[in-house]
Protein backbone atom coordinates (compact mmCIF):
# COMPACT_ATOMS: atom_id res chain seq x y z
CA UNK A 1 0.00 0.00 0.00
CA UNK A 2 1.11 3.53 -0.71
CA UNK A 3 1.42 6.26 1.93
CA UNK A 4 -2.11 7.34 1.01
CA UNK A 5 -3.47 3.84 1.58
CA UNK A 6 -3.90 3.05 -2.11
CA UNK A 7 -2.53 -0.06 -3.79
CA UNK A 8 0.87 0.42 -5.42
CA UNK A 9 1.04 0.58 -9.21
CA UNK A 10 2.24 -2.57 -10.97
CA UNK A 11 5.44 -0.90 -12.16
CA UNK A 12 6.21 0.31 -8.64
CA UNK A 13 5.74 -3.20 -7.28
CA UNK A 14 7.96 -4.57 -10.08
CA UNK A 15 10.64 -1.99 -9.30
CA UNK A 16 10.58 -2.68 -5.54
CA UNK A 17 10.66 -6.44 -6.18
CA UNK A 18 13.67 -6.07 -8.46
CA UNK A 19 15.54 -3.88 -5.98
CA UNK A 20 14.79 -6.26 -3.12
CA UNK A 21 15.78 -9.35 -5.10
CA UNK A 22 18.93 -7.98 -6.71
CA UNK A 23 20.29 -5.49 -4.18
CA UNK A 24 18.77 -5.75 -0.70
CA UNK A 25 17.96 -9.42 -0.03
CA UNK A 26 21.42 -10.79 -0.86
CA UNK A 27 22.75 -8.84 2.11
CA UNK A 28 19.84 -8.48 4.56
CA UNK A 29 17.41 -11.32 3.86
CA UNK A 30 18.55 -13.49 6.77
CA UNK A 31 19.40 -10.63 9.13
CA UNK A 32 16.74 -9.74 11.70
CA UNK A 33 15.80 -6.05 11.46
CA UNK A 34 16.81 -5.61 15.09
CA UNK A 35 20.38 -6.56 14.15
CA UNK A 36 20.79 -4.14 11.23
CA UNK A 37 23.19 -1.34 12.13
CA UNK A 38 24.28 1.88 10.48
CA UNK A 39 27.67 0.28 9.76
CA UNK A 40 25.99 -2.65 7.99
CA UNK A 41 23.92 -0.24 5.91
CA UNK A 42 27.05 1.77 5.01
CA UNK A 43 28.94 -1.39 4.00
CA UNK A 44 25.98 -2.61 1.93
CA UNK A 45 25.49 0.78 0.27
CA UNK A 46 29.15 0.92 -0.76
CA UNK A 47 28.83 -2.44 -2.54
CA UNK A 48 25.84 -1.57 -4.72
CA UNK A 49 27.15 -1.24 -8.21
CA UNK A 50 26.47 1.72 -10.43
CA UNK A 51 27.20 -0.39 -13.51
CA UNK A 52 24.33 -1.47 -15.69
CA UNK A 53 24.36 -5.20 -16.47
CA UNK A 54 24.78 -6.10 -20.15
CA UNK A 55 21.43 -6.59 -21.82
CA UNK A 56 21.37 -8.58 -25.02
CA UNK A 57 18.26 -6.76 -26.22
CA UNK A 58 19.99 -3.42 -26.77
CA UNK A 59 23.20 -2.82 -28.64
CA UNK A 60 23.21 0.80 -27.51
CA UNK A 61 24.02 -0.13 -23.93
CA UNK A 62 27.67 -0.80 -23.14
CA UNK A 63 28.68 -2.94 -20.19
CA UNK A 64 30.24 0.07 -18.45
CA UNK A 65 27.17 2.33 -18.61
CA UNK A 66 26.41 3.72 -15.18
CA UNK A 67 22.96 3.72 -13.63
CA UNK A 68 22.90 6.65 -11.22
CA UNK A 69 19.51 5.76 -9.75
CA UNK A 70 20.11 2.15 -8.71
CA UNK A 71 21.94 2.88 -5.45
CA UNK A 72 19.59 5.69 -4.48
CA UNK A 73 16.43 3.68 -5.21
CA UNK A 74 17.69 0.56 -3.42
CA UNK A 75 18.59 2.71 -0.41
CA UNK A 76 15.11 4.31 -0.47
CA UNK A 77 13.43 0.90 -0.48
CA UNK A 78 15.56 -0.33 2.43
CA UNK A 79 14.84 2.89 4.31
CA UNK A 80 11.09 2.47 3.71
CA UNK A 81 11.18 -1.13 4.99
CA UNK A 82 13.05 -0.05 8.11
CA UNK A 83 10.70 2.91 8.63
CA UNK A 84 7.83 0.40 8.83
CA UNK A 85 9.87 -1.58 11.38
CA UNK A 86 10.19 1.63 13.46
CA UNK A 87 6.46 2.39 13.14
CA UNK A 88 5.63 -1.19 14.20
CA UNK A 89 7.99 -0.83 17.23
CA UNK A 90 10.37 -3.60 16.10
CA UNK A 91 13.32 -1.17 16.23
CA UNK A 92 13.83 2.17 18.00
CA UNK A 93 15.38 4.08 15.10
CA UNK A 94 16.09 3.59 11.43
CA UNK A 95 19.75 2.77 10.71
CA UNK A 96 19.44 4.24 7.20
CA UNK A 97 21.05 7.59 7.96
CA UNK A 98 23.59 8.05 5.19
CA UNK A 99 23.64 11.71 4.19
CA UNK A 100 23.33 12.23 0.44
CA UNK A 101 22.34 8.63 -0.31
CA UNK A 102 19.10 9.39 -2.15
CA UNK A 103 19.71 12.43 -4.38
CA UNK A 104 20.36 11.30 -7.93
CA UNK A 105 22.75 13.02 -10.29
CA UNK A 106 21.68 12.58 -13.90
CA UNK A 107 23.91 10.36 -16.02
CA UNK A 108 24.23 13.09 -18.62
CA UNK A 109 23.37 16.73 -19.14
CA UNK A 110 20.33 17.47 -21.22
CA UNK A 111 20.27 20.06 -23.96
CA UNK A 112 17.11 21.75 -25.15
CA UNK A 113 16.63 22.13 -28.86
CA UNK A 114 16.08 25.57 -30.34
CA UNK A 115 12.92 26.12 -32.39
CA UNK A 116 15.09 25.75 -35.51
CA UNK A 117 16.51 22.48 -34.13
CA UNK A 118 13.00 21.15 -33.51
CA UNK A 119 11.99 22.01 -37.07
CA UNK A 120 15.14 20.37 -38.44
CA UNK A 121 14.54 17.22 -36.39
CA UNK A 122 10.91 17.01 -37.54
CA UNK A 123 12.01 17.45 -41.15
CA UNK A 124 14.62 14.69 -40.78
CA UNK A 125 12.06 12.21 -39.44
CA UNK A 126 10.03 9.88 -41.65
CA UNK A 127 6.87 11.69 -42.73
CA UNK A 128 4.57 9.64 -40.48
CA UNK A 129 6.63 10.59 -37.39
CA UNK A 130 7.36 14.27 -37.98
CA UNK A 131 4.11 15.43 -36.39
CA UNK A 132 4.92 13.47 -33.21
CA UNK A 133 8.23 15.35 -32.90
CA UNK A 134 6.42 18.68 -33.15
CA UNK A 135 3.68 17.64 -30.70
CA UNK A 136 6.18 16.26 -28.18
CA UNK A 137 8.32 19.38 -28.41
CA UNK A 138 5.69 22.10 -28.39
CA UNK A 139 3.13 20.40 -26.12
CA UNK A 140 5.62 18.95 -23.63
CA UNK A 141 4.41 15.38 -24.06
CA UNK A 142 6.31 12.53 -22.51
CA UNK A 143 7.56 9.87 -24.94
CA UNK A 144 5.03 7.34 -23.62
CA UNK A 145 2.19 9.83 -24.24
CA UNK A 146 3.45 10.57 -27.74
CA UNK A 147 3.63 6.85 -28.58
CA UNK A 148 -0.07 6.42 -27.74
CA UNK A 149 -1.40 9.32 -29.82
CA UNK A 150 -4.04 8.42 -32.42
CA UNK A 151 -5.97 10.44 -34.95
CA UNK A 152 -9.03 10.19 -32.71
CA UNK A 153 -7.13 12.28 -30.10
CA UNK A 154 -7.60 15.36 -32.31
CA UNK A 155 -10.96 17.06 -32.60
CA UNK A 156 -12.49 17.65 -36.04
CA UNK A 157 -10.79 21.00 -36.70
CA UNK A 158 -7.46 19.86 -35.14
CA UNK A 159 -7.57 22.63 -32.56
CA UNK A 160 -7.66 20.38 -29.50
CA UNK A 161 -5.46 17.41 -28.73
CA UNK A 162 -6.58 15.06 -25.98
CA UNK A 163 -3.86 13.05 -24.30
CA UNK A 164 -5.73 10.19 -22.65
CA UNK A 165 -3.21 7.35 -22.52
CA UNK A 166 0.46 6.64 -22.12
CA UNK A 167 2.12 3.58 -23.58
CA UNK A 168 3.21 1.10 -20.96
CA UNK A 169 6.95 0.73 -20.82
CA UNK A 170 8.11 -2.73 -19.91
CA UNK A 171 11.43 -2.73 -18.14
CA UNK A 172 13.45 -5.80 -18.88
CA UNK A 173 14.71 -7.14 -15.57
CA UNK A 174 16.32 -10.55 -15.24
Amino acid sequence: MSRRGRPLARRTVDSYTYLLREHINPTFETTPVTDITLEMVRDWYSTITRVRPRQSRSKAIDADDTVPTTRARAYEVLRMVLNVAVEDCHIDHNPCRIKGATPVQPAHDTAALTPQGIDALAAAMPEQLSASVLLASWCGLRPSETFELRRRNLDTDCSTLTVAFAAPTATARP
